[in-house]
């Protein structure tokens, strides 16, 4: 049923099978919900969407580097880095003040003034550090706690969940054996909702300086929507690629919606600008501005709120009386999702292992032979399970924007001419980049800034005669694998 072996995984009555965890929330949301805890505007939806895929790929794998060690697991099993849970904790900082600045924003929780699925999935994962001796700020503090006061039932499910016997341990309890096994004693402290052990001593710096609140320059709505991207960066071709073709699809005037494209060059710090702080405290590229001020980061969020404000009834690449970018049928909308998070989650940072060393931009090169064999079970994965017999994800006649962001990301593994692509797979990337020919030339850069795109860059690093060049500065970028998401 779930290839990749995991919980959760949620089978339905009608024998719909749903893996990834936020898959399965807007999964049941879609068939069951009434709209209040995955909002059906598109603004509120892409807030709530931008959180969703910032806690799969920046909080929780942060959160894991830190607290995992420390809970005797090993971070990303075999191939666990020495170094994960120091480079965590350096993290951990930033992430602390996206929260508060940009997820939160001054309301009580992502979704506003009820909890959404957003604030189900990135609430307790904080609760991982208490094992760990980080001072967590106040505010977090204040999050989590209004979070489980509104939700009482989810302190349940952090003790093992109800009517749990004594096998049956949550991590509430597993913290505090922990704890114990370690000789520490565990000062249990009885908060609202829920329970916290131990003491927190250290306060995690951020991991490189940002301008102060005062010194940020707050977005003004522009004329025309702005991407800003790195035109090399494979998590900006998606947001790109939707642009450019719902504006093919329209006969080029989008409605009279025009956007314009931003370059950002990672390696002289431009995500650090009191500019673009001011506009998205991740600091990460894609991100997007539109005309009415609403900014959007993270690259599937991007994709889904632009679907669902410019074309929510098209498939992106068809013509436009056909219907359906996200199948109408909850089962098939859940592959789409499924496909988005797994290729965000498990895929990608399986082909960056592979292929960031390669490029420049850090990862340790010991890791790219295990990552070679957790790109082949994951190319099995997308033929076998999340394609099938059907030519595109959801079965539709179309490639939706899963298809679209996950044959961006394949194009990295273009590298290394070791590497053979097994034949389904190529045929599948043939079949999306016939039905989104501008792929291609979003892959050459499209007259980019420095010149060049990421086929250029592959090419320059396959001479050995040049390639992207780092500021002295920037080293925590490249360490941290580029500030993209």
């Amino acid at each position: 049923m779930n290839p990749l072996g995991k919980v959760p995984m949620l089978l339905d009555i009608d024998g719909t099978c749903v893996w990834e965890s936020n898959a399965i929330m807007r999964y049941v949301c879609h068939k069951y919900g009434d709209g209040s805890m995955y909002p059906e505007a598109p603004v509120e939806r892409a807030r709530v969407d931008t959180a969703l895929d910032y806690r799969l790929s920046k909080i929780y794998p942060v959160v894991a580097q830190t607290a995992h060690p420390v809970l005797g697991w090993s971070w990303l099993a075999e191939d666990a880095d020495a170094d994960a849970e120091k480079i965590g904790r350096r993290k951990l900082g930033d992430i602390f003040e996206v929260v508060k600045d940009s997820l939160l924003a001054g309301r009580p929780f992502i979704g506003g003034d009820q909890p959404s699925i957003a604030d189900f999935a990135v609430a307790p994962v904080f609760q991982m550090l208490d094992i760990t001796d980080i001072l967590v700020p106040p505010h977090i503090e204040e999050y989590e706690e209004r979070f489980y006061d509104a939700v009482p039932f989810a302190k349940i499910c952090g003790e093992g969940g109800e009517g749990a016997d004594e096998s049956k341990v949550g991590i509430t309890d597993l913290i505090a054996q922990m704890m114990m096994k370690a000789g520490l004693e565990a000062t249990q402290k009885q908060r609202t909702g829920r329970q916290r052990y131990g003491a927190r001593k250290i306060a995690v710096p951020n991991g490189v300086e940002v301008p102060p609140r005062a010194q940020r320059v707050a977005p003004m709505p522009p004329p025309s929507a702005t991407l800003f991207l790195t035109r090399m960066s494979v998590n900006c071709h998606g947001p790109w690629a939707v642009l450019r073709q719902l504006q093919e699809r329209s006969g080029g005037s989008l409605d009279g919606y025009q956007y314009v494209l931003k370059d950002i060059d990672l390696a002289k710090g431009e995500t650090r600008s009191p500019e673009f702080v001011g506009m998205t405290r991740s600091h990460s590229v894609p991100a997007l501005l539109d005309t009415d001020g609403t900014v959007v980061w993270e690259s599937h969020a991007i994709m889904r709120y632009l679907v669902a404000c410019r074309a929510p009834d098209a498939y992106v690449c068809a013509p436009e009386e056909c219907n359906n970018v996200f199948p109408r049928d909850a089962a098939s909308h859940a592959k789409v999702e499924m496909a988005l998070d797994w290729k965000a989650g498990t895929l990608h940072p399986a082909v960056a292992r592979f292929s960031y060393p390669r490029l420049g931009f850090g990862l340790d090169e010991g890791t790219r032979s295990d990552a070679l064999a957790r790109i082949s079970h994951q190319l099995q994965v997308l033929t076998d399970h999340l394609l099938g017999e059907d030519r595109f994800i959801g079965g539709g006649p179309y490639p939706t924007i899963a298809d679209i962001s996950i044959v961006t990301c394949l194009r990295l593994l273009d590298i290394d001419e070791s590497f053979e692509v097994p034949k389904k797979v190529a045929e599948y990337e043939h079949r999306v980049r016939n039905m989104v020919p501008y792929l291609d030339k979003i892959a050459s850069g499209d007259g980019g800034f420095v010149g060049f795109g990421l086929d250029e860059l592959i090419r320059l690093k396959k001479e050995g005669t040049g390639g992207y060049e780092w500021d002295d500065g920037m080293m925590v970028n490249k360490n941290d694998v580029m500030d993209e998401a």
